[in-house]
């Protein structure tokens, strides 16, 4: 079976937006087909199979359901309650098409066996993130980085716009991150090597310098930093990839994604608990709820703050490593590992 969504509706301006929105989110990672002519998607059918069917209501309708028994998301004139999308079949989606792209897209995915995949199967990727702003998540995070390097190959990236770090992790002939995005947006499955050659090591973590111009963060859309680091991963044998993300990721959530755990700093004040609920509500109403089940909230020790020019000279002494250490050997994920 083709990698394929096929895109079924006879109203072809709804249709040509459908795909453009898809194919801007699928970032050339699966195929999509259009049709918009009931006997050219007939045919379509009898010579092949696609991995998810996209089609309208009216079409499905229209016979279209007979010739397809895999994968359907039925786009519906109106919203549909849990009772009326059975009539579909239980093979069938319904999704209601008059609602913002982002989120038919979303739902295509959370329905079908298309990829990009929720998670990075060949090595574990863990996210640092959180909508309330708790001053030790970089050294929490680069402490993560340490502590699990005494066990696994771990590259550390940090997504920050203004990290702080050109002391802590120092970019050789000034070659950051955002040389590395550069090389990947040019020449994507060709750039390994070029990407490769902007990793240095610490301490015996392997890094990629933050970036020095804010932008160079902004304007990459979230599904090719999924692949980006899919690509660094895969082509250095990393066991663990840290990803130190920041509100400078468009939509951090998708990046999120191809996590296998996400550690999250919070506090205990009233602001910061509303954040935290308005943040846990948008992902309900984006249809990407099962995702919170990877978020770990943290309470990080008050007093650590400790990052300074000497960091990596006494990081193993700091009280935010030994909170770290601990926390891990608690973890079930890593229970084994640490």
């Amino acid at each position: 079976m083709n990698r394929t969504c096929a895109i079924y509706d006879n109203n072809e301006n709804y249709a040509r937006r459908l795909m453009h929105a898809m194919s801007m989110k699928a970032n050339q990672q699966f195929n999509i087909e259009l049709f918009t002519q009931k006997d050219a998607f007939e045919k379509y059918l009898r010579d092949g199979s696609p991995t998810v069917a996209m089609v309208s209501e009216s079409g499905f309708y229209d016979g279209i359901s007979d010739l397809y028994d895999g994968s359907l998301v039925v786009l519906t004139e109106e919203p549909e309650n849990e009772t009326d999308a059975k009539r579909f079949g239980s093979n069938a989606t319904a999704v209601y098409r008059y609602q913002p792209m982002d989120r038919i897209y979303r739902e295509l995915m959370e329905h079908s066996d298309l990829q990009p995949k929720k998670r990075l199967d060949t090595f574990d990727v863990i996210g640092i993130y959180s909508p309330v702003n708790v001053m030790p998540k970089t050294e929490f995070a680069l402490n993560i980085a340490k502590v699990l390097s005494e066990k696994y190959k771990v590259l550390y990236i940090n997504f920050e716009e203004f990290s702080g770090l050109d002391e802590i992790l120092v970019s050789t002939d000034d070659i950051t991150l955002s040389d590395a995005l550069y090389y990947y947006r040019q020449q994507r499955d060709n750039a390994a090597e070029k990407i490769m050659g902007t990793i240095r090591s610490v301490d015996g973590i392997d890094y990629i310098a933050p970036v020095m111009c804010a932008e160079d963060i902004s304007y990459v859309e979230s599904e090719q930093l999924v692949s980006f680091v899919e690509c660094v991963g895969k082509n250095k044998g990393y066991e663990v990839i840290i990803l130190d993300l920041s509100s400078a990721v468009k939509q951090p959530w998708r990046l999120m994604e191809c996590c296998s755990t996400i550690y999250m700093p919070v506090r205990n004040d009233y602001l910061s608990e509303r954040k935290i609920l308005e943040f846990e509500t948008y992902f309900y109403g984006i249809g990407m709820s099962k995702m919170l089940d990877r978020i770990e909230k943290v309470r990080l020790p008050e007093c650590e703050s400790g990052v300074d020019r000497e960091f990596w000279e006494k990081i193993k002494s700091g009280g935010m490593y030994r909170f770290v250490k601990k926390y891990l050997k608690g973890v079930k994920r890593y229970r084994k590992r640490v």
